[in-house]
């Protein structure tokens, strides 16, 4: 059955919902048309015997500007992790973060100052110094480089690098070699600084289920495929829809076949939870990392002492990550031997909740990686989505928004 509507959108992930939003606060009509049977995109969450499961080990950041303006963190209600991230190096841990808002940093920095001499001093302070800036400029223009040649390039030594940064952002980058745009270090930095990550109370999908219930019932058509679009058509299993504008809002792959957009690649995930009676870092919501890699962990978590929704009372659940997608038993012995390392603690006792392995987890970038706030039109079809930008939650809505924006003038000036 052909249909007609101002604005037509396919995917409805976090691009193509704020994309929606945006063009009904205008007054206009919105139609999102998605192949799965539920909105949010890569934003998935499962209840498996009692226990919250996101697809993969994902945080939302309260100081995203795009999400402000969009989402009610009040009903979300955001249950906050520990700030920082402990780094375990040999039988020593380090607090990495931010001092102004934990005063235990400066206690561990100390430590590591009579451990390691004024050289550890002089590390800190230039990752201070360094994500302090990346949290205050403004200018799209900055030269761009690798991580890793942005942080030598800033003087902190290999060593602290290797051994205290290196391992914190292998877990965000889902890469091991700082090969990551500077551009999208200095992103992650600045929310490092200015925020705190949380979690919804009931997983990470609450916030596609929100946004989604933001707009009128039949503006969401699940279970329908599209096949082929146009600057004013979209061709779906279920018949033509028909547009003033058409926005395009799926992953990269969709984007490139179509339209030819740039395809960078994805990096790919898989997340363990394992169950335990026992209290982990006393309680503390704190993300581990190992500073010396001995195992497959990149990190992990005690993701219901930052979220007790997550699991039933009297049980911690335990959220750890490895690259790539193997989810064999043998992996996961070797995830709880390295969990066991990381926590100081046996994990004999931990019960396998559920494992997730995500092959389309997060977008490559490179450098040079262009981020732009204009939206890509191709053939009349504007286009919308996280890898236009520093992937993340952020630019996701972000990039919605201003395809949102786009197509609403486009309309009003037929």
């Amino acid at each position: 059955m052909n249909k007609r509507t101002d604005v037509a959108i396919v995917g409805a992930g976090l691009s193509g919902l704020a994309a929606a939003i945006t063009v009904q606060r205008a007054g206009l009509q919105p139609l999102i048309v998605e192949g799965l049977d539920r909105v949010g995109g890569r934003v998935r969450t499962d209840v498996i015997d009692g226990f919250t499961i996101d697809a993969g080990f994902q945080v939302f950041n309260p100081a995203y500007p795009a999400a402000k303006s969009i989402l009610n963190y009040d009903t979300l209600r955001l249950q906050s992790f520990s700030p920082g991230v402990r780094v375990i190096n040999g039988d020593s841990e380090t607090l990495l973060g931010n001092p102004l808002r934990d005063a235990s940093y400066l206690i561990s920095y100390a430590k590591s100052i009579r451990a390691r001499g004024i050289s550890a001093l002089s590390d800190v302070a230039k990752f201070g110094t360094y994500a302090g800036l990346a949290a205050s400029k403004s200018e799209p223009d900055i030269y761009d480089c690798s991580a890793r040649e942005a942080l030598q390039r800033s003087g902190m030594s290999d060593d602290f690098i290797e051994h205290t940064i290196k391992p914190f952002l292998t877990g965000v980058f889902l890469e091991n070699n700082l090969e990551t745009s500077r551009r999208v270090l200095d992103f992650v930095l600045e929310y490092f600084i200015k925020g705190v990550p949380a979690l919804p109370a009931n997983g990470m999908a609450a916030i596609a289920t929100q946004m989604a219930a933001l707009l009128h019932a039949d503006s969401i058509n699940l279970q329908t495929w599209a096949h082929g679009i146009s600057e004013h058509t979209i061709d779906t299993d279920a018949g033509r829809i028909n547009a003033d504008s058409v926005i395009l809002a799926t992953e990269q792959d969709t984007a490139s076949a179509w339209l030819g957009m740039p395809n960078y690649g994805w990096r790919s995930v898989t997340t363990w939870y394992h169950s335990t009676p026992t209290q982990l870092l006393n309680g503390k919501a704190l993300l581990s990392v190992d500073g010396d890699p001995q195992g497959p962990v990149i990190n992990t978590v005690p993701i219901s002492n930052a979220a007790p929704t997550y699991a039933p009372t009297g049980t911690t659940l335990i959220s750890s990550s490895t690259l790539g997608t193997d989810t064999s038993s043998e992996m996961e012995n070797r995830v709880r031997q390295h969990a066991a390392k990381i926590y100081g603690a046996s994990t004999d006792g931990w019960s396998l909740v559920a494992v997730t392995a995500v092959e389309k987890a997060l977008p490559i970038s490179r450098p040079p990686f262009n981020v732009s706030t204009s939206v890509p039109c191709i053939n009349g079809v504007f286009v919308a989505g996280d890898y236009l930008r520093e992937p993340s939650i952020n630019s996701a809505i972000a990039s919605g928004v201003s395809a949102g924006l786009a197509a609403v003038a486009k309309v009003r000036g037929r």
